[in-house]
This record gives structure tokens, C-alpha cells and sequence, in this order.
């Protein structure tokens, strides 16, 4: 076909195969990132060295894939959808293509946007007036164990095609990935606690609008739309804070990469840590937040920083402040959307309301 030739679905699926390419999260995480924290936890001044893996794919011929991608309309409806997220597209690669360069820091924020004063501010205030005497729960649930709860969720909501598989070597304790998988690191122990929010986070936000995505006439709206991340990760975290009536000022893990971000920008990882430690964040998660936004680079004495993870509480807000404006949650289960694309989507025909809702919508 030439270019001028293809229709929405043509264009639908190409977007949703080049995405399927790039595996961001997969290039950004340390092929070293074990011994690394090992040799960190034994001496404290110590910048982790780290080394990625080779490129998956071939940026060169990606992008020309995206240019060769003529949008008719991209001023309305399905058209603008698919224009904002080739260029978001563009921007993937192109941060892919600069780990462990000097524009790594530019082309994150490119992507995910940076972290205003005003935002870093009121995550500081929260963090340091929280409650800080938080009921110490035994982390006695395995991994093994953990496995058991989420295949019983996947049951009740009749989620037959995921499966839970338990993986050696992550970033995160727990995570629902692309191929109706959801993963749990290897040696990750949890509470009671953590295993209600991971349900509520993990499989009745991501997995159920996943799912809806997928009964969707575009195939976008199951990988997600263009900034769909801050919606999603922003949903999770509000249906968490109001389900389990846990205060978004107790969310250190949200708040603390917020301002990690910041220090992170002009700090090495050893400094970015001591800081993120003085606000009483424990060792653990303290490290956890500071690989996060250190990742990206390879010398961590260096300064720059991986900013996406703010938008866990920039999308918090933006939840919180739909839905005091009469917005419903359960609009923003239609797929994997952002909720500045509501509009857009009346105009979008054949999109089918979402079938799978949490219990408790």
C-alpha cells in the first residue's frame, strides 16, 4: 500500500505494533542491577555503574515505519488519537536511544513531563507532616504464597487468559505486564496489606481497563493511548487511597519519586539516597525509589534523573479533581485512556462501554 492508502485500522495496528517493539521499561532496567545494589548496601558512598541491555529493535527502521504513517484527520476524533501518540512514539525511541547519554534527562522529561516546585513543595509537606507510626505489619506472605491470591482474583473476575508468573530479577515487587501476565519478584515478601492494594492496583485498574481495551474497535485503547499513563497509574493509586481509606499522605513510595526526581537532577545516587532517607523513608523502599530514578544512566555519580514516576500522584490529582467535578471512575474504564482524550472519543465510533468493573463500582 502507499502511504495515502491506509485506513484507521491500517494505521491502528502499525501504531500498536511498532509500541509492541520498543519495551521501554525492559531497555531501561540495569543488566547489572543485583550486584550493583549489593556493592551499594556495603558501602553507602558508593554510585552504582550500570549496564543495559543491547537495543531490541532497530530505532532507524522504526521511525521511518512511524513517518511513513500518513493521519487524514489530525485535528479530530481517532485521527488526533493516533497523531498524539506517534509522537509519542517518536519520543520512546528516542529516549531508548540516549540511556547513558548526556540528553537522557532532556528526553525523559520530553516524554513524562518533569515535576513543578509547586508539586515538589506539597509532596515535602505531606511527607513530613504524615503519620509516621504506622502499625508494623509482618511481612510473612511469600512470593509462592502471594501467587495463590491473585489466580483467585483472576477467577472470580473470569480472567481465564492472565497467569501469574513469578520472575527472578525485577525493579518492582509486583507488576501486570503487556502478555496477560502478571509478575511477582522471586524473593518479594508482603503483607496482608500490600497484598489488598497490589489486587486493587495491579488487576481491578490496570488488568480489568486492559481487558476493556481489548473489546475496543482499535487495539490502541488496549495498549494505551498517548499519556494513558498518567491516568492509569493516577487511577490505581486513587482507587487504593479511597478503597482502603489510606491517606495519599501515608503514599511514601508516590510522594518520595516526586521529589526524588528533583534531587536526582543535580545529585549522584549516593546523595539521592542519603537525601531521601532524611525524610524518614526506610532503607528498602529508599533504594527502590532511587534506582528508579536513577535508572537511564550508567555513571550515577553523575546528575539526571528518569522522570517518570511522578506521575503516580500528578495522576492522583488529576483523578481526585474528576471525579469532585462529577466525572465517573467507571468512564475511565473504557480502556487504557488519558482522561484529556474524553472528548475526543465522543466522536469515536463503535467504542463499547466497559464490560469488566471492579466489584466495588
Amino acid at each position: 500500500k502507499r502511504k495515502n492508502e491506509m485506513n484507521n485500522f491500517d494505521i491502528d495496528h502499525e501504531l500498536s505494533s511498532i509500541d509492541g517493539k520498543i519495551k521501554l521499561l525492559f531497555h531501561l532496567r540495569p543488566t547489572n542491577l543485583e550486584e550493583e545494589q549489593k556493592k551499594f548496601l556495603k558501602d553507602f558512598s558508593y554510585n552504582p555503574q550500570f549496564t543495559y541491555p543491547e537495543i531490541k529493535f532497530d530505532p532507524f527502521e522504526l521511525k521511518q515505519r512511524l513517518n511513513r504513517i500518513e493521519i487524514k484527520d489530525k485535528e479530530n476524533g481517532i485521527g488526533k488519537i493516533f497523531e498524539c501518540k506517534k509522537q509519542e512514539l517518536f519520543k520512546k525511541i528516542e529516549l531508548i536511544e540516549s540511556i547513558g547519554e548526556e540528553n537522557f534527562t532532556q528526553k525523559s522529561k520530553d516524554l513524562f513531563g518533569k515535576a513543578s516546585d509547586e508539586l515538589i513543595i506539597e509532596c515535602e509537606k505531606m511527607l513530613m507532616e504524615r503519620d509516621k507510626n504506622k502499625k508494623d505489619q509482618s511481612f510473612e506472605i511469600d512470593s509462592y504464597k502471594a501467587v495463590k491470591f491473585f489466580e483467585e482474583v483472576f477467577k472470580k473476575y473470569g480472567l481465564t487468559n492472565w497467569k501469574v508468573k513469578i520472575k527472578e530479577d525485577m525493579v518492582t515487587d509486583c507488576t501486570a505486564g503487556k502478555n496477560s501476565r502478571l509478575f511477582v519478584r522471586k524473593n518479594a515478601s508482603f503483607t496482608e496489606d500490600k497484598i489488598k492494594s497490589l489486587i486493587i492496583h495491579e488487576i481491578e485498574t490496570h488488568i480489568l481497563t486492559a481487558e476493556n481495551g481489548r473489546s475496543q474497535p482499535f487495539e490502541i485503547f488496549n495498549r494505551g493511548l498517548a499519556n494513558y499513563l498518567e491516568t492509569q497509574e493516577g487511577l490505581a493509586i486513587y482507587n487504593v487511597s479511597k478503597i482502603l481509606q489510606k491517606p495519599i499522605g501515608n503514599n511514601t513510595k508516590a510522594l518520595g519519586l516526586v521529589i526524588a526526581t528533583k534531587i536526582a537532577e543535580r545529585s549522584s545516587f549516593a546523595e539521592t539516597f542519603e537525601k531521601i532517607l532524611s525524610y524518614g523513608i526506610p532503607i528498602e523502599q529508599a533504594l527502590r525509589i532511587t534506582v528508579k530514578v536513577k535508572r537511564g544512566l550508567r555513571d550515577t555519580s553523575k546528575k539526571g534523573t528518569f522522570t517518570k514516576d511522578i506521575l503516580y500522584y500528578k495522576g492522583y490529582k488529576k483523578i481526585d479533581d474528576f471525579i469532585k467535578k462529577g466525572g465517573a471512575i467507571k468512564d475511565l474504564y473504557i480502556g487504557k485512556i488519558a482522561i484529556e482524550d474524553m472528548e475526543l472519543m465522543k466522536n469515536i465510533h463503535g467504542l463499547v462501554k466497559p464490560k469488566l468493573l471492579p466489584d466495588w463500582i
